[in-house]
């Protein structure tokens, strides 16, 4: 599987990991699992996509955002992207595009950390 799914802060801050290439199958169970995740929770939670390990194309993405549909969700407060590879944060920005949550990048764990600090302060 070229992805994991945990929460990182039980309830508030869920964490989603991205390696290798991901097919659309995959981003499909992805929505899957992040749609069960919300339905469990009360509050809004945060979520991170990691793609530091993760392989995209930008040309992909056309297919795959009409699949992610937490992305519409009022129940995802914050969106991090962690990586630091332009072509993985071209691909997100491409597939978080006009998102309800709010967007954020970082280059590491340490800034979605301090990010997440600011957020909840």
């Amino acid at each position: 599987m070229a992805h994991e799914m945990a929460w990182n802060t039980p309830g508030r801050v869920l964490q989603l990991k991205m390696s290798n290439n991901l097919s659309l199958e995959e981003f499909i169970e992805i929505d899957s699992q992040i749609s069960e995740h919300l339905q469990e929770c009360d509050e809004r939670i945060t979520l991170i996509v990691d793609t530091s390990d993760a392989r995209f194309s930008p040309y992909s993405i056309e297919r795959i955002k009409p699949t992610q549909k937490y992305l519409n969700s009022y129940q995802i407060c914050h969106l991090i992207v962690v990586g630091n590879k332009k072509i993985n944060r071209l691909a997100m920005l491409l597939l978080f595009n006009l998102c309800r949550p709010r967007l954020q990048f970082c280059d590491n764990f340490d800034q979605a950390q301090r990010f997440l600090e600011m957020a909840q302060s």
